[in-house]
């Protein structure tokens, strides 16, 4: 997103913030991953931004979290775009 976030501004983006799912990117790693937890992750940052609603563009991991997001929390998700997500998988996914 490091060369999209400066075309959203131009484009009237009022703020943006980037964040990595914990144990991807950047992040730190946190074991075991539960989706869960990356759904809460959002509320906090959106809490903590001071955000009651807010668009979301994804990517994988986070697209997959940002469905749960707005699945559970219609309410404060104005736009929603999501690239290259699978559907959310349960803890007891095995893969097959």
């Amino acid at each position: 997103f490091d060369l999209l976030a400066p075309r959203m501004i131009e484009r009237g983006a009022v703020a943006i913030a980037c964040m990595d799912m914990v144990g991807h990117g950047w992040s730190d790693r946190r074991a075991p991953y539960r989706g869960l937890d990356w759904v809460f992750d959002m509320y906090k940052v959106a809490d903590k931004l001071g955000w009651d609603t807010f668009s979301i563009l994804s990517h994988s991991i986070g697209g997959m979290t940002s469905l749960h997001f707005t699945s559970i929390a219609p309410e404060r998700v104005c736009r929603l775009i999501v690239i290259e997500a699978l559907g959310w998988m349960s803890q007891d996914s095995k893969g097959e």
